[in-house]
């Protein structure tokens, strides 16, 4: 569990803090990086994102000038590796500041107060440069805190201003932003978080807002209040946020229905020692309750029972039928609540040309519940692509899978291709190996492919004309998919009408073994955190080691 200390204000120095949850009633304390030159400018920071680089975990984090990259692959012993000053950025809290990340590889989206938001490239993080500033004045004259890329989007919000407004900008061409709309909250914001199309966050007296975006609307769809401080900062879990509340601990409201919000649960520092409990990161059944007024912070159970809820997909960037992409785009996947990296695959996320093998690219976590995905090279002119996410590959962060397989397509030409492919095999651990891949419809036929591994076996389908996609074949075997009926591609010929094709087939869930279950215990509050010299200003993430890491690592992040 990584923790990154700073003080109140965004004042210097930060620190990073390594604890071993597994019993989080008792955390321990494994490695800190305290007072070195490489931590002495971080300030507070309201994100942690991750890119997934040649097999290296690379974070990137706000400084008093600018930004700054480690790499956490050795979660132990984290080295910076690249920073970039910022014209304008220069401590401050509210303005002249680094605001918020995010990460859509290879561009870091910068929320930089009173100087609107900053484009960087960080394909080379040891050398990262500066693309374009997008001034407030091109984006609502507003200062900019929280920032989240979507797909070809970004969206900009306000922070601790009544009312609060929010800016949606196009970034297909990273070059050349342009703002798309621009709204205003019915109630003020002091933070917020994005999820899929979504816009969650406290405000000051207790206020929340829950709002949609588009690129052409911002709407608030609820409201809602509890206590009298100042709201703090949110995470989501399965239709649930939970936000910090300063001095009231974290409030927890259900938003199956968003335009009317309920609050369900409310949880208070149960050390007693008092501090801004700001910071609410969820993580399973529990909440990491932050405090960066150095007091100390705390686990407390939002739920008793252990999390088993399987995460879901909530929305695909570019979306399903969306055309005339850029051969720039980049792709983000919101899920349902936070997920492992170590999850993160090309089998578990696949961009692919419809009908076609998976592109190569590069995975980044570009906030709390979102994955982006950056190809390695542009997409094809008047091309149709799909987005994969097959069941039983991506994890959240207490290792329960994907159980339902979800996928989008989208043009780069005016119209989609072909009917609906799979929406894909199931990967699984151990002797499983990896699902086969339903074949895509559509008019070609294709076959779709399979990289089983293991004892699996292949998984084909066949689309395309009027032929219905057979989803695969059952395989004897340890781990052999068992492929479903898809629906049929388009029909074709004189006459014929040109409709798409229903989804595709999906695999199966593989054999073999299990991976770890690593459920949070149930029960009554947490262990103390270490508050050491530093208040704790928190955004935590479990970063998934990968298998080729040290025996002792892996045993560790077990």
């Amino acid at each position: 569990f990584v923790i990154m200390g700073s003080n109140d204000s965004g004042k210097p120095p930060g620190a990073f803090h390594m604890f071993d949850v597994k019993d989080p009633r008792a955390p321990k304390l494994l490695a800190s990086l305290v007072g070195t030159p490489e931590v002495a400018n971080l300030r507070e920071l309201h994100a942690m994102p991750v890119a997934m680089i040649d097999g290296k975990d690379i974070l990137v984090f706000p400084t008093l000038t600018g930004i700054v990259f480690f790499d956490f692959t050795n979660v132990l012993m984290p080295k910076m590796i690249g920073s970039l000053a910022l014209s304008g950025v220069s401590g401050g809290d509210y303005d002249n500041a680094a605001w918020m990340l995010s990460w859509a590889y290879p561009y870091v989206y910068v929320g930089g107060t009173g100087n609107g938001i900053y484009i960087v490239d960080a394909t080379d993080p040891t050398k990262p440069t500066l693309v374009t500033r997008v001034p407030t004045g091109s984006m609502g004259n507003f200062r900019i805190g929280p920032t989240y890329a979507a797909g070809n989007y970004v969206v900009g919000i306000g922070m601790d201003q009544s009312p609060t407004k929010i800016s949606v900008l196009d970034v297909s061409n990273p070059k050349s932003p342009f703002l798309l709309t621009t709204g205003s909250t019915a109630a003020s914001l002091y933070s917020a978080i994005v999820v899929g199309d979504r816009i969650y966050g406290p405000g000051t007296n207790g206020d929340y807002s829950f709002v949609k975006w588009t690129p052409t609307a911002i709407t608030t769809i609820g409201t809602g209040k509890s206590g009298s401080d100042r709201g703090g900062y949110c995470t989501y879990q399965s239709s649930f946020v939970i936000c910090g509340q300063s001095s009231e601990g974290y409030k927890k409201w259900d938003v199956h229905n968003d335009a009317k919000p309920m609050l369900v649960g409310h949880g208070t520092d149960p050390a007693g020692v008092g501090g801004d409990f700001d910071f609410a990161t969820i993580v399973g059944n529990l909440v990491y309750l932050g405090n960066d007024h150095g007091t100390g912070a705390a686990l407390v159970p939002h739920q008793m029972g252990p999390d088993n809820t399987a995460p879901t997909v909530v929305q695909i960037f570019p979306s399903e039928g969306d055309t005339k992409q850029a051969l720039t785009s980049r792709v983000t996947v919101f899920l349902s609540e936070d997920y492992d990296i170590g999850s993160v695959s090309p089998t578990s996320m696949i961009v692919r040309k419809a009908g076609g093998a998976a592109i190569e690219g590069t995975f980044s976590k570009s906030s709390f519940n979102a994955l982006s995905f950056g190809p390695k090279a542009p997409l094809e002119a008047n091309s149709t692509y799909e987005v994969v996410i097959p069941a039983g590959g991506l994890k959240d962060l207490v290792g329960n899978p994907i159980a339902t397989a979800a996928m989008a397509r989208f043009s780069t030409g005016a119209t989609l291709t072909g009917g609906a492919g799979g929406a894909g095999g199931s990967v699984s651990t151990g002797s499983g190996g990896v699902g086969g891949r339903a074949g895509a419809g559509g008019v070609t036929g294709a076959t779709g492919g399979a990289s089983p591994s293991g004892s699996g076996g292949t998984a084909s389908g066949t689309g395309g004309g009027t032929v219905v996609a057979t989803g695969g074949t059952t395989v004897v075997g340890s781990g052999g998919a068992v492929g479903t009926t898809g629906g049929s591609g388009p029909a074709v010929g004189t006459g014929g009408a040109s409709s798409t094709g229903g989804a595709g087939a999906v695999g199966a869930t593989g054999g073999g073994s299990a991976g770890c279950g690593c459920d949070v215990s149930n029960g009554g509050g947490g262990g103390t955190g270490t508050a050491r010299a530093l208040s704790l200003f928190v955004v935590a993430i479990l970063l998934g080691l990968r298998k080729k890491r040290s025996a002792r690592q892996a045993a560790l992040h077990r």
